[in-house]
C-alpha cells in the first residue's frame, strides 16, 4: 500500500535542459526568443517550474509567428501574467491586519530579507518597532504568506512578491 503521508521535495530543472526545452518549442512555433529570456525567467523564479512556466506559457501567447521578443515583450509578458491574479492579492491584502501588511510590504520590497527584527530594518521600512514584525512574521509564516530559509525570510508565492513590488517598492524585471 502506498502512503502519502511523505511529501517529497522535488529539485529544479536542470537550467540548461529547460532552457533547450523552452527554446525548441518556441522555434517550432516560429517565435523568436533570445534564450537570455528564458534563462532570466529561470533565475527570477530560482527554476521553480509553475513560474517560469507560466511566464513562457505567457510570453507565448502573446508572440506571433515570426515574431522577436523584445525587452518590452519580455517585460510585457512577466507584468501580464502577475496582474491577471490582482484580485486575488488584493483580496489577501485586505483580509490582514495593518501591522503585517506593513511586514508583508517590507519584506516583499527586499525581495529576501535577513535580520528583518533588526533596528536597521524596522528603521528602513518605518516599522512599529522589532516585536510587531516578529509576531507578524510568525503569523504570515502560520498563513503561508511568508516563507523562511534559515535567517531569510521571502513572499511564499513569487508572483504575489513581485506583484506587491510593483506596487509598494522597486519592481523590475
Amino acid at each position: 500500500m502506498t502512503s502519502f503521508n511523505r511529501l517529497q521535495a522535488l529539485d529544479a530543472i536542470d537550467k540548461k535542459e529547460y532552457v533547450t526545452f523552452a527554446d525548441e518549442h518556441f522555434r517550432r512555433a516560429g517565435k523568436k526568443v533570445d534564450v537570455s529570456f528564458i534563462e532570466r525567467s529561470y533565475d527570477m523564479f530560482e527554476g521553480h517550474t509553475f513560474y517560469v512556466q507560466a511566464i513562457m506559457n505567457q510570453l507565448f501567447s502573446e508572440l506571433g509567428t515570426d515574431e522577436t521578443c523584445t525587452e518590452k515583450i519580455f517585460a510585457e509578458a512577466i507584468r501580464n501574467r502577475i496582474f491577471s491574479y490582482e484580485t486575488l492579492f488584493s483580496e489577501i491584502l485586505n483580509l490582514l491586519p495593518d501591522r503585517q501588511k506593513e511586514a508583508l510590504y517590507a519584506v516583499a520590497k527586499e525581495g529576501k530579507a535577513e535580520m528583518i527584527t533588526s533596528g536597521a530594518f524596522v528603521k528602513k521600512h518605518a516599522l512599529h518597532s522589532s516585536a510587531s514584525i516578529q509576531t507578524a512574521a510568525r503569523q504570515l509564516l502560520e498563513k503561508e504568506i511568508f516563507t523562511r530559509n534559515g535567517n531569510v525570510y521571502s513572499v511564499y508565492d513569487r508572483f504575489f512578491g513581485l506583484w506587491l513590488q510593483a506596487y509598494y517598492g522597486a519592481g523590475k524585471w
